[in-house]
């Protein structure tokens, strides 16, 4: 499927903010002060976030809502996170993290069957993986890459196999 815009973003966002009835301020800054520009930035933050991927900027919207008084949802403007750190994880690290892009969930006995490792070692690697962040506990022992970094870490799994190749 095709991307969305930036545009097509927000209009889908924006409606679906609508129906809640509630303010928003971005910034700090009310609805009434967020000018064209303003909105037009906010949103091009939102698509370089989410490369285009409803789902991916429906969880950035979300994700940066910061408090709810009197009826105002108050937001920061979305921010790409840091995923330089990334770049330092061993070559056995990435080759886990592509297979729950291939696979999308994976649980234990799965994850070893395919990368024909001990449930020991599979353990400790998840574990690794989710205290940083990567991936997160979707059921009891059923994994998943972290829907807010999903499309940060294909993207870069995606530009590392290009480099290489």
């Amino acid at each position: 499927t095709k991307p969305f815009s930036s545009k097509e973003l927000q209009e889908i966002i924006l409606f679906r903010h609508k129906t809640s009835g509630f303010n928003l301020s971005v910034d700090s800054i009310l609805p009434t002060g967020l000018s064209q520009a303003r909105q037009a930035r906010l949103f091009n933050k939102v698509f370089s976030f989410s490369g285009g991927n409803v789902g991916a900027a429906l969880l950035c919207w979300i994700a940066n809502i910061k408090d709810f008084k009197k009826e105002t949802i108050f937001m920061q403007s979305p921010r790409t996170p840091d995923v330089d750190a990334l770049g330092e994880l061993a070559g056995e690290m990435k080759v886990y993290l592509m297979q729950f892009i291939l696979h999308k969930r994976l649980n234990v006995e799965k994850l070893g069957r395919i990368m024909f490792e001990n449930e020991d070692k599979i353990r400790y690697i998840l574990e690794y993986l989710r205290r940083g962040g990567l991936i997160s506990e979707l059921a009891e022992q059923v994994y998943e890459i972290d829907p807010y970094m999903y499309i940060h870490v294909s993207r870069f799994l995606f530009e590392q196999y290009d480099k290489n190749d």
